[in-house]
């Protein structure tokens, strides 16, 4: 029997005393009948609490979380390389309901142009291309890009599309588009590059330049640091937007491996003699692509992962998740946590604390461990000895 089977049998223990009262009541429509469907219902409920088969159904159907080796990230990823060249579409929305659906486009000299409504158009030089593009508020531009100079120029066409139309129209006639695009463009941007990328100067990729190395000195002066992981051209990628966003990172404690990896080393939580440390990282899988949050422990000379999530254990609509956040921590292992429910807002200050029971994946067991939590507050200690 796998883990729903027996959630579902779990689930239906606590109402086997009931059951027997109603079948009983149905095969013996009397009163002595439904006297005697009770009396079976007590003596049921009294032999399942001696043998504490409904407090144990109740642990089984409260612990579908797994924890254990579900936690670890893939002993060998590799970078999901595209299959082809020429241009890639990394990401694509619709806006509004049934509104025009855009593209995020890596072109084939690694250009990244976003809101790209509909496919590209090569001119007859082969070095510009054509496309139309959306600029927010219910405004679309036609989009030139020349390859040789990575330079967009935009010219805005406010007419429900009439400037994109004509520019087509222009260019299936085999005639120049010159003719027809306003002098001059009321927007040219130079691209930047980023690692064999080329971006648009302000893009949030090119804002903060991604640093080989990461370090990070501890109380006790030993050093943590992460490695960059990426390669130095993201053009070959399937999904270079993925890698570029949260790039991933082997994380180091005193230049030894610790088989785990972060992003980055700005969630670092150390005990007053650094002999526990906990940072926030990355669950990776086969492809280098992050599957989750982890918070990483190193306590007693080992490494442990917990999620930085949890869930109260239901099932079905009463499934929760709840954001898990490490406070601090003790130098024997203690962990203060902070247990919040997401409030529909980005700023952790502003989702409600958590109070009850809930379940939270950790490596050193195999299922969910059960945390206790009050006004959002609940206290876990790193592994036992091993």
């Amino acid at each position: 029997m796998d883990l729903p089977d027996r959630i579902a049998a779990s689930r239906l223990i606590p109402w086997l005393p009931l059951l027997c009262w109603v079948l009983i009541g149905v095969a013996w429509p009397t009163p002595w009948g439904v006297l005697a469907g009770l009396l079976a219902a007590i003596l049921a409920q009294a032999l399942l609490q001696r043998h504490g088969l409904i407090a144990a159904a109740a642990m089984r159907a409260h612990q579908p979380v797994p924890g254990g080796q579900a936690l670890r990230s893939h002993p060998a990823p590799r970078f999901q390389l595209r299959g082809e060249a020429g241009d890639q579409v990394v990401q694509q929305c619709e806006i509004g309901m049934g509104g025009p659906v855009l593209a995020v486009y890596v072109l084939r000299d690694g250009a990244l142009i976003e809101d790209v409504d509909g496919g590209w158009h090569d001119l007859p030089d082969g070095s510009r291309r054509l496309a139309h593009v959306y600029r927010g508020q219910g405004s679309h531009a036609v989009a030139l890009y020349d390859e040789r100079l990575h330079q967009l120029s935009l010219w805005d066409d406010p007419d429900s599309g009439a400037l994109w139309r004509c520019v087509r129209r222009q260019l299936d006639e085999g005639r120049a588009i010159a003719a027809v695009l306003p002098s001059p463009p009321v927007a040219c941007l130079r691209f930047v590059a980023f690692r064999g990328l080329w971006l648009p100067p302000t893009h949030r990729w090119g804002q903060q330049p991604l640093l080989p190395l990461l370090r990070h000195r501890l109380a006790d002066g030993r050093e943590l640091s992460a490695p960059l992981l990426l390669p130095d051209d993201l053009r070959p990628l399937r999904e270079p937007e993925r890698y570029a966003l949260c790039p991933p990172r082997r994380l180091c404690l005193q230049g030894q491996d610790s088989g785990h990896y972060v992003s980055d080393l700005e969630a670092v939580v150390e005990s007053p003699t650094a002999a526990c440390v906990v940072v926030g990282g990355l669950q990776m899988d086969a492809a280098f692509r992050s599957c989750q949050g982890l918070w990483l422990a190193h306590h007693r000379q080992a490494w442990w992962a917990l999620a930085d999530t949890c869930s109260n254990g239901q099932t079905g609509a009463d499934h929760r998740y709840y954001g898990v956040k490490v406070v601090s921590v003790s130098d024997d292992g203690l962990l203060q946590l902070r247990v919040m429910e997401p409030a529909f807002a980005l700023e952790w200050e502003q989702r409600r604390p958590v109070t009850g029971r809930v379940y939270l994946a950790v490596e050193w067991q195999p299922v969910g461990l059960a945390l206790d939590v009050v006004d959002g507050r609940a206290v876990l200690r790193v592994a036992p000895a091993r």
